[in-house]
């Protein structure tokens, strides 16, 4: 019982040492979110054309669903946006994919890459007669999920795009004043953790993947309910569209 006086009463110094810490820390993650996944003009390659590099169909796609996904404002989408993609590899034991999301709209061209380096989870497998393709990315902004099968006759896959954006700075911490309040609150917390010595660092942002937080991913992008679609696409194995 003293234990967890001591704690409600710490709680509200901890509460304060967290909001300090996102006043130190809001400026610089709100200037990352606010230039969206990807960039303006010339996309995410390096170069001085603002041309679009793929051409493969992304369907069952919008607006609203880009403007989402991108963390911008989609306005006057020009023609259906599209995806390219490379894989290299194949097996249950992981393969490499480059992968990349375009579209155009009033603001210009628009786009986002992914390479082996986003991938946390990936295979390419027979399945009877069919090839299963699945791979997970994460970027700084969340995660990305191509999920799909297709004949071994013709090496298409009918690929499903998923996404889900991490919760923002604001979001976040707010979750973690809750989440230990009510630990401070019962006791499950140390004087030490409850007055802040201990900020929570979020799986998403440890620059090194576990075990355990490649399962959190999968479990995520496995949940109909966190998941978002952002659009279908028939991807042919056997070519490589990806821009050099």
């Amino acid at each position: 019982m003293e234990k967890k006086n001591i704690s409600l009463y710490l709680v509200l110094a901890s509460i304060l040492s967290l909001g300090a810490c996102a006043q130190q820390s809001a400026s610089s993650s709100r200037d990352n979110i606010s230039n969206g996944r990807g960039s303006t003009g010339d996309g995410a390659i390096t170069d001085t054309e603002s041309v679009r590099y793929c051409e493969t169909a992304l369907t069952n796609s919008s607006s609203s669903k880009l403007s989402d996904f991108f963390s911008v404002i989609v306005s006057g989408l020009e023609g259906t946006p599209t995806i390219c993609h490379t894989i290299e590899g194949f097996g249950s034991s992981g393969v490499d994919m480059y992968f990349m999301v375009e579209y155009e709209d009033n603001a210009g061209i628009r786009s986002v890459e992914f390479g082996p380096e986003h991938v946390i989870s990936s295979k390419l497998v027979e399945s009877g007669s069919n090839y299963s393709l699945e791979v997970i990315f994460k970027d700084d902004y969340g995660l990305v999920k191509v999920v799909g099968a297709g004949p071994q006759s013709t090496s298409i896959v009918t690929a499903s795009v998923y996404y889900y954006n991490f919760p923002s700075y604001e979001e976040a911490l707010d979750e973690a004043i809750a989440e230990l309040r009510e630990d401070c609150q019962n006791g499950t917390k140390t004087v030490a953790e409850c007055l802040g010595y201990t900020y929570p660092t979020h799986w998403w942002n440890d620059t090194t993947l576990t075990t355990s937080q490649k399962d959190m991913a999968k479990a995520i992008m496995n949940d109909t309910t966190k998941r978002k679609l952002l659009g279908k696409a028939q991807i042919d194995l056997g070519v490589s569209d990806f821009p050099e």
